[in-house]
């Protein structure tokens, strides 16, 4: 649950249910430690994450070198969906949310979402994500705890 404030709110005012956002966590490093499958964790997630898995792994169960990124992954962070209440929509909380939900679950891994989430381009590029090339639909974005979030070319 996605909970706000707005803006004219007092200063005594409660946080209010603004939206909801459902969110996979696949913790990478626990499988590859428990020497299970990264394809067969992915598989048994969701027909979205299914689908995608070769977009981000290659035969090896590492990340692919055409996406740019840091080949340790611990987790990877698959945002399903993201619903705003009206008041809302527009806004930049759902870009928040996202942000918030990464810094919190990720430590060293990726974010990936799907692009019909309602979020504007310059959301999109401020958070740092980048079109998955393989995939359409989706957009990708590198996380670690040093906060890398910059512009990227969509």
């Amino acid at each position: 649950r996605i909970m706000a404030l707005p803006d004219e709110a007092p200063d005594d005012a409660e946080a209010e249910p603004a939206g909801t956002m459902e969110m996979l966590l696949v913790r990478v490093a626990e499988a590859r430690y428990d020497e299970v499958s990264l394809f067969a964790v992915f598989d048994s997630y969701a027909q979205a994450l299914h689908e995608i898995y070769p977009s981000l792994f290659n035969s090896d169960e590492e990340i692919r070198s055409s996406l740019g990124m840091d080949p340790l992954v611990h987790e990877v962070l698959f945002v399903r969906s993201l619903k705003l209440k009206p008041r809302w929509q527009g806004s930049s909380l759902g870009a928040q949310a996202i942000q918030t939900a990464a810094s919190t679950l990720v430590t060293i891994g990726l974010v990936v979402a799907n692009a019909h989430l309602g979020l504007s381009i310059d959301d999109w590029l401020d958070l740092g994500f980048v079109k998955i090339a393989r995939q359409k639909g989706f957009y990708v974005c590198e996380r670690t705890k040093k906060n890398r979030y910059g512009r990227a070319v969509l």
